[in-house]
C-alpha cells in the first residue's frame, strides 16, 4: 500500500514498483547532458483500484519508503484491468 498522487487527487492503493525490469528494457541512446541520469520504473495497480488510466506525458507522484519521487509517464498500458506505466525521471 503507498501514496500515489495523480492530476490533484491522492490514492491510497496496493501497487508494484519495479526498479529491474525498467533497467531491463532497452534504450535508445539519449542526448542526456552530461551529469544527468533517465531514471525509469514500471509501476503495475488496479484499474478498479485507481479509476481511470493515467495518461502519456502527465506528472504522477510517487511514496516509496517515506520518500515522495516525482515521475514523468513515458507509457501508460490497461491489461484486463491492471495499469501498466513506465514512468521516468530525471536524476542528477
Amino acid at each position: 500500500m503507498t501514496d500515489i498522487w495523480y492530476q490533484g487527487k491522492q490514492h491510497y492503493i496496493p501497487v508494484i514498483i519495479d526498479h529491474t525490469a525498467a533497467d531491463e528494457r532497452q534504450r535508445g541512446n539519449g542526448d542526456n547532458s552530461e551529469g544527468f541520469n533517465r531514471v525509469s520504473c514500471l509501476v503495475y495497480m488496479s484499474l478498479y483500484d485507481f479509476g481511470c488510466v493515467p495518461k502519456r506525458g502527465r506528472q504522477i507522484e510517487i511514496d516509496e519508503a517515506g520518500a515522495v519521487n516525482l515521475y514523468y509517464i513515458a507509457k501508460a498500458d490497461c491489461e484486463d484491468g491492471e495499469i501498466i506505466l513506465e514512468l521516468e525521471m530525471v536524476d542528477e
